[in-house]
């Protein structure tokens, strides 16, 4: 089989042809050695896309199981979170509030202002 050199497709006269490389014998080759090394070439290319797949594969199937255990992390975080959100505010709501205090230490001017504060601020009516 020859191909002949120039622009594509632009046969030329002075054009050398050059034999296959499957051919092989112009290039001081044994055809079936050639082939051999090239399938043994093939098998390694073959192997090592294999053991890549593998490799990223488990990769990836870590990325994933870490992503869950994270996940689960979080959800942990979030309910323990809530739970000292609700011990923190039954505290803060079983409490006698800042302005009855002051009331109870004599300082209504105090107390006043606080009930004022919480009013501006819309927490008490």
């Amino acid at each position: 089989m020859t191909y002949e050199s120039g622009p594509r497709g632009a046969a030329s006269e002075a054009a050398e042809p050059m034999t296959s490389i499957a051919a092989g014998t112009d290039i001081g080759i044994d055809p079936a050695a050639w082939l051999a090394g090239f399938d043994s070439g093939r098998a390694v290319g073959e192997l090592e896309a294999e053991v890549r797949g593998r490799r990223d594969g488990y990769a990836a199937g870590r990325a994933d199981e870490a992503d869950e255990r994270d996940r689960a992390d979080e959800i942990e975080l979030e309910a323990w979170r809530d739970q000292v959100n609700r011990t923190a505010s039954a505290l803060v709501a079983s409490r006698t509030p800042f302005d009855q205090l002051c009331e109870r230490r004599g300082e209504p001017e105090r107390a006043a202002a606080q009930r004022r504060l919480l009013a501006a601020r819309g927490v008490t009516a």
